[in-house]
């Protein structure tokens, strides 16, 4: 069962008041709108005008809405089960450019459905991943996800023009004097101000913006011909179109996008939980799943694919307030604005040192979330080569991007940006160095001569020697025990080999014995129906084993009984 942190004040299944959701899901309706600005590159591309624009950020809008109620779902097969909005995703920009130019939007929205039947595809292997996703590529994909926010929120909030190389000394103050909002209501304006502090900012960010005249020409123009209300434009489904060359580069922005979403969800679970130990792989599938059939819808209406925000996953933890049902009133809220011109225009024309303030808020939280998670595990060799190659590769593409820019167009997706690359780099490593990892200890249990602090002592050397989590042997040596001095009490055979397996992914421990089998039931033994106490008290044995090991199977081959325990790492 997840243990609520204690700097989170709404779990993720607990309730939350309806003034508190609405202003919140205002806070994650701003975040969720950061990448719709990407709509004016993509139309651009397809030589389309401001009235097309703003009718595929509507829809993206509606797309975004939706998505972010799936992932808020639990059951069924769809949803992470998790506070997990979604925004534009920027690892489509790319390919979704390149279809706009070559074929215009029909070409784009066929592409981006094939891309998320991709996704889809990938949901249904999710739960197979778990050795590719340890706590240390964990750590640093959570990391990177904050790291890759601060380019664009640095440079938002200094004002900083790529052209011409110079920040505008107005906007850094605007922009400075947003995030300086923030972190003084989050550190001294007690739990009410800290929850809305980021809306606060954004206030007091916009209007300074407004006061000071730094609004965009455009942006003042939009607001004028605004309407109240107003139906966006949906795009034809059989105007679709599909062209083969581009696949490649849709499909790698389908995979991409799939380990974000995973890195994303993980960090989800790790904010929810403060004794996370890894991914719960069913979660992190439900999600992709969720995204892909988002992503599917998104080319059916003409909107922009969704990805999974770390923006918002930070915002969650920033403010303390994690609860799923947010989710559907942020995602309503966002498909709602979406009919009103005029308010979707607050969202476009958001001025950048704003944004950039948000960005590099939500940043702090999520970077030391991840470098928690990796030094919460014994640091090895093999630990500092993933997570800092990793975030090496990562940098290097905000430090050197002229060098990945001339890497072919397909590789792009994974080179756009610092989460993506640090992702397949710490992913390629793991798996690379898992050749030879594996290690294996027995131990000969009499258990007439049995002594509990001789099989805690084993355990404890092999914990030691293979740098497992102290945590992690300190739950093996009871329930070992347990199935020593209780399951296997009265049992003929009084022989025991314990063996321990480590992975890098699994403590599997393997007790093989003569005997009769273990019973492991699911739920706890009613005691009045059973009239022999020790039945009962194997049966409640067996429960109390299979509650405490992330996975327990039972095999037999004949007399030969074989219970593996199984501890994740």
């Amino acid at each position: 069962m997840a243990q609520k942190p204690d700097n989170i004040a709404i779990g993720t299944d607990e309730p939350v008041r309806p003034h508190i959701a609405l202003v919140m899901g205002l806070q994650h309706s701003f975040a969720m709108s950061s990448t719709l600005v990407m709509a004016a590159v993509i139309v651009g591309a397809a030589g389309a005008g401001l009235a097309t624009t703003h009718d595929l950020i509507r829809i993206t809008m509606i797309v975004l809405g939706i998505s972010t109620i799936l992932q808020s779902l639990r059951r069924g097969p769809v949803g992470s089960g998790y506070l997990c909005p979604s925004v534009a995703g920027p690892g489509f920009l790319p390919a979704s450019t390149l279809a706009a130019s070559t074929g215009g939007l029909s070409l784009l929205f066929g592409m981006i459905i094939i891309a998320g039947a991709f996704q889809v595809l990938l949901s249904r292997f999710v739960n197979r991943l778990r050795v590719v996703m340890p706590p240390e590529v964990t750590g640093v994909i959570i990391a990177m996800v904050g790291i890759s926010l601060i380019p664009v929120g640095v440079s938002y909030m200094a004002g900083y023009d790529a052209h011409d190389h110079e920040a505008d000394p107005v906007e850094a103050a605007i922009g400075i004097a947003t995030v300086a909002i923030m972190y003084l209501l989050t550190i001294w304006g007690g739990r009410h101000f800290r929850t809305y502090s980021v809306l606060i900012g954004i206030v007091v960010g916009y209007l300074a913006a407004v006061a000071l005249q730094i609004m965009p020409q455009a942006s003042l123009a939009l607001w004028e011909q605004a309407s109240l209300v107003g139906l966006p434009q949906l795009h034809a489904p059989w105007q679709l179109s599909f062209d083969m060359a581009l696949l490649v580069p849709f499909l790698i922005a389908g995979l991409a996008t799939t380990v974000k979403a995973i890195g994303v969800i993980s960090t989800c679970q790790r904010i929810n939980d403060s004794s996370w130990t890894a991914p719960e792989m069913k979660s992190v599938g439900g999600g992709v799943l969720a995204n892909g059939v988002a992503t599917i819808l998104a080319g059916l209406a003409g909107g922009m694919a969704p990805s999974t925000s770390s923006s918002n996953v930070g915002l969650s933890l920033a403010s303390g307030i994690i609860s799923r049902r947010l989710g559907f009133v942020a995602g309503a809220l966002f498909a709602l604005l979406a009919f009103s011109p005029l308010v979707t225009t607050v969202f476009v024309t958001m001025p950048a040192p704003v944004k950039g303030a948000v960005l590099v808020y939500v940043a702090c939280f999520v970077i030391v979330s991840g470098l928690q998670l990796v030094m919460a595990h014994p640091i090895t060799p093999r630990t500092i080569l993933i997570v800092g190659t990793s975030i090496i590769a990562g940098l290097s593409v905000d430090f050197l991007p002229e060098v990945y820019d001339r890497l072919p167009v397909a590789l792009h997706a994974f080179t756009h940006s610092p989460l993506a690359f640090a992702t397949v780099v710490a992913i390629g490593l793991n798996l690379a160095f898992h050749i030879g990892i594996a290690r294996r200890a027995s131990l000969d249990i009499d258990l007439d001569k049995l002594d509990i602090e001789q099989v805690a002592s084993f355990l404890q050397r092999c914990g030691k020697s293979w740098g497992l989590r102290p945590d992690m042997v300190r739950e093996a040596i009871p329930t070992v025990s347990e199935v020593l001095d209780v399951a296997l009490a009265n049992n003929e055979d009084r022989k025991v080999r314990l063996e321990a397996r480590f992975d890098r992914t699994y403590l599997d421990l393997y007790l093989h014995y003569r005997g009769a089998p273990i019973e492991l039931p699911e739920g706890p033994p009613d005691p009045d129906a059973l009239a022999d106490e020790e039945v009962h008290l194997s049966r409640l044995s067996g429960y109390f084993i299979r509650l405490a090991a992330t996975e327990v199977r039972a095999s037999s081959k004949g007399q030969e009984q074989t219970l593996n325990i199984r501890f994740a790492h």
